[in-house]
């Protein structure tokens, strides 16, 4: 997804993650916000990024999508 990043999905992204339901949907918008801000020019929000893409790793699977 990197390679093919497209930064200005980011908004779109962040607002539907703000208006869906369902966790698991959010839980996947929030990681695909995540991938999209490692491409970005700004230090803070792929810092950011990081973090949120090793907190999830570093949960087990059930904590990231419950079922």
């Amino acid at each position: 997804m990197q390679d093919s990043a497209n930064p200005g999905l980011l908004p779109l992204l962040l607002s539907r993650q703000q208006q869906e339901q369902d966790s698991q949907v959010r839980q996947a918008l929030h990681m695909a916000s995540a991938r999209l801000q490692l491409a970005s020019p700004d230090a803070a929000q792929r810092l950011s990024a990081i973090h949120t893409l090793a907190d999830s790793a570093t949960r087990p699977p059930s904590a990231c999508w419950p079922r």
